[in-house]
């Protein structure tokens, strides 16, 4: 769901011929940005990283909420569910930052406030707890920071004359049964074949009709120096229902 949307959109607003050039910050050990975007160039930003990648020219040590680039020095800035783990009395700095240094526009991606998306988390977590005996790490940091308000966000982006889109993607009731059934077969390594299964399944049929309002994920583009079409973006919210969802959770 993050790295597709996210693609889609860098892809809707580039020129033809254009190339960007990306930072991702709260970047993971995986690269998996520059596997969906191979023609740009991409520098992943964290504040933490591990002693294998602290040499690695693609990799920069930093915080977020205060980075060492220069207004513009990249033309998109990408955060993918990082918005989330951030302190609430630091989120204003991070999207100020996010769009200090992106030249073009920059992207996020997180699960917002709301009673269903709180409810579905606290529930999922306590599969994994019963399965591991702990709290899901990144579920257990959302909990301690609060999700993060998307009214807030708005009224920000809003108040800065900052043009935006957000998107809705990803049904929370799906959301949930596919965490689940991840946190299940993760208890088992002969499972791991069920769960590419259900992802491929997932990623055939369902992605492309889950843009629905009631999500668990939304996705924010602000642009900078870009701006949207009348049809830029245009999907339509289609209410995805659960059924195929029922065939995955059948163990043979």
């Amino acid at each position: 769901q993050r790295y597709t949307n996210v693609t889609n959109a860098i892809n809707t607003l580039r020129k033809s011929g254009q190339v960007f050039n990306i930072l991702e910050v709260g970047a993971n050990e995986h690269q998996n940005l520059e596997r969906f975007l191979p023609e740009d160039q991409i520098t992943y930003l964290d504040i933490v990283l591990p002693e294998n990648l602290k040499s690695n020219p693609k990799y920069i040590l930093g915080d977020a909420t205060s980075m060492d680039f220069p207004e513009n020095h990249y033309n998109i800035v990408v955060a993918l569910d990082v918005f989330e783990h951030i302190k609430e009395e630091d989120r204003v700095k991070f999207i100020s930052e996010l769009y200090r240094v992106s030249s073009d526009f920059f992207i996020i991606t997180a699960p917002f406030h709301s009673p269903k998306v709180v409810e579905a988390e606290e529930r999922v977590n306590a599969v994994y707890k019963s399965i591991f005996n702990k709290n899901f790490i990144w579920l257990e940091e959302h909990m301690d920071n609060g999700l993060p308000n998307l009214d807030d966000l708005s009224n920000y982006l809003d108040s800065k004359n900052i043009e935006y889109k957000i998107l809705s993607h990803g049904d929370i009731d799906i959301w949930e049964r596919m965490m689940n059934i991840h946190f299940l077969t993760a208890q088992n390594p002969r499972l791991t074949v069920y769960r590419q299964v259900i992802d491929r399944f997932y990623n055939k049929h369902i992605y492309d009709i889950d843009f629905v309002e009631d999500s668990y994920r939304k996705i924010c583009i602000a642009l900078k120096n870009s701006h949207l079409s009348e049809s830029s973006f245009a999907y339509s919210e289609i209410d995805c229902t659960n059924k195929d969802i029922e065939i995955m959770e059948k163990f043979r």
